[in-house]
C-alpha cells in the first residue's frame, strides 16, 4: 500500500472524499496512490494539507 492510501485511510477518507477536497478526479487519486501519475506540486501539497500531513510525509523515502 502507498503512502498515500495509508495516511487517507487513517484519516478515514475514501478516494473520493479526498478527490473532492482536492479538487481532482477519484480516478486521478486511484492514479497517485499507485505510482501511475505523478500530479503537479501544488496538488500535492493540497493533499497533504487535506490529510493534515506535511508534505515530506507523502514522500518518505525522499526525505532521506
Amino acid at each position: 500500500m502507498s503512502r498515500l492510501a495509508e495516511l487517507r485511510k487513517a484519516k478515514g477518507l475514501t478516494q473520493r472524499e479526498l478527490a473532492q477536497r482536492v479538487k481532482v478526479s477519484t480516478q486521478a487519486i486511484c492514479n497517485y496512490e499507485r505510482g501511475h501519475r505523478q500530479g503537479p506540486v501544488e496538488k500535492w501539497q493540497a493533499i497533504a494539507k487535506a490529510l493534515g500531513v506535511k508534505l515530506v510525509e507523502l514522500f518518505p523515502d525522499a526525505a532521506q
